[in-house]
């Protein structure tokens, strides 16, 4: 039975509109801050850091950031539990893995090709620092970081599924992610901004897949009877659907998850744009610098964070409350 549109519904989603906005002007203002104030002094001391052991063992360890590393084992673990193995779940959590990378590595793409920005060697060997707008050139495409993209989007794509040992992939995101400011391949803000990128994109794909009952990570079961697309989406993937009480989908919408994962995005930013507080008033008070953003602008941007987070917490609360009543 098609349920009602109420008051709830409405403010939920005007809040998801607000912490969208929100979000994305804390992004922005903190990849502003990194670019103005650390992107380049680390460039150059990266570069003056060529040919130590540190950059020889990242250059290594950054290889594992292309994504047939993640992509091939994980499509063929599929056909196996697809086809042979016939286990649904493990299947759909190889599927999941696909998906994530898939899915963040064509929003950076789109990204890098928007933004043109030139990558630390023309900085290193033409003295060119900055974004260029609309370029398919390779050394220009820096902004955000593909291999950043795939290792973090793997990484927490596994840490859904391998709950006990989640910080493990996550760790070795991390390591892959910043192999590519030490061998130079990218700037800190280009990583910092795959970063967030690749988790938010994985996190909601899980969340909208776990509306419609797929769920990675969770022990194999079997699948209730289905009709229309998701019967056709479980025949071609072998996802079982999971079964909801009285056969309905849960009771916190769609919009309602989708806030949950804004707010941790808002958290992440926030946390950033703390960090990006203290490193300016660090340089201001050593090097007084020329301002290059207006002084309210990072300030503005924690407290609408701060706001964000706050406020859809209550409405994630408020939106349990009415579900349980």
């Amino acid at each position: 039975m098609k349920q009602a549109h109420g008051p709830d519904d409405n403010r939920s989603m005007w809040m998801l509109m607000g912490i969208g906005i929100v979000c994305v002007f804390g992004f922005f203002i903190q990849i502003l801050v990194l670019s103005r104030y650390l992107d380049r002094p680390l460039a150059l001391f990266m570069a003056s850091q060529k040919g130590t052991a540190l950059v020889d063992i990242a250059a290594h360890i950054t290889k594992f950031g292309k994504a047939y590393w993640f992509l091939v084992p994980a499509a063929a673990l599929f056909v196996f539990y697809r086809f042979i193995n016939r286990s649904p779940q493990k299947s759909f959590n190889c599927f999941f893995i696909i998906a994530s990378i898939a899915v963040s590595g064509i929003v950076i793409k789109i990204l890098k090709i928007i933004f043109g920005r030139a990558r630390p060697g023309v900085l290193i060997d033409d003295g060119f620092y900055g974004f260029t707008f609309f370029r398919l050139d390779r050394e220009f495409n820096s902004f955000p970081s593909a291999h950043t993209g795939v290792a973090i989007a793997a990484g927490v794509a596994l840490a859904l599924i391998m709950q006990k040992h989640r910080w493990v992939p996550i760790i070795l995101g991390i390591v892959i992610a910043s192999s590519r400011i030490i061998i130079n391949a990218h700037y800190l803000s280009d990583v910092v901004a795959s970063s967030l990128i690749s988790t938010v994109t994985v996190l909601l794909l899980y969340d909208i897949l776990g509306y419609f009952g797929y769920r990675a990570g969770e022990p194999d079961r079997h699948s209730p009877d289905m009709q229309g697309s998701l019967k056709l989406m479980s025949n071609v993937i072998g996802a079982p659907v999971a079964e909801h009480e009285n056969g309905q989908r849960p009771q916190d919408g769609l919009t309602t998850r989708i806030i949950g994962v804004m707010n941790i995005a808002a958290i992440l930013i926030l946390i950033g744009l703390i960090f990006d507080f203290v490193l300016i008033e660090w340089f201001e008070w050593q090097y007084q610098p020329a301002e290059l953003i207006p002084g309210w602008w990072l300030p503005a941007a924690i407290t609408l964070c701060a706001l964000g987070v706050g406020a859809s917490l209550y409405v994630g609360r408020a939106g349990r409350g009415c579900a349980r009543r």
